[in-house]
């Protein structure tokens, strides 16, 4: 059976995507769930219960947690934000939302890691 996020993991993302001042808008969500083929399974709540209703939905019924990946991954943006490993990192500045460029600076971080020491850490 492929990886899944526990409930915990999956209401974190979608408190951080969702959040109301520095989060994604409705009109983003719509696109990227639209983009990933993620069931907008309940467009009229409010953005993080809209998202982990999408993604818990999805989740369940493919048993895995590869598209909500996916989702996180077009929401920041990679190929405008991320750079490769070993570069520096100041194009995280860039980003947006104060929460996003700390995910991308972790993601960074954590891509290197694994790529130099052929790791797997998890979500």
């Amino acid at each position: 059976m492929a990886k899944q996020f526990t409930r915990a993991q999956l209401q974190a993302i979608a408190d951080a995507l969702g959040d109301t001042s520095e989060g994604l808008t409705g009109s983003e969500i719509a696109h990227l769930l639209a983009t990933c083929h993620i069931p907008d399974t309940s467009p009229d709540i409010t953005k993080r219960h809209r998202l982990f209703n999408a993604f818990t939905n999805h989740q369940n019924a493919k048993q895995d947690r590869i598209p909500i990946l996916g989702f996180i991954r077009h929401s920041m943006k990679p190929e405008a934000y991320t750079c490769p490993s070993g570069a520096d990192i100041a194009a995280a500045a860039r980003v947006p939302f104060p929460a996003h460029r700390h995910s991308v600076v972790a993601a960074h971080r954590r891509v290197a890691a694994e790529k130099d020491n052929n790791l797997d850490l998890g979500p």
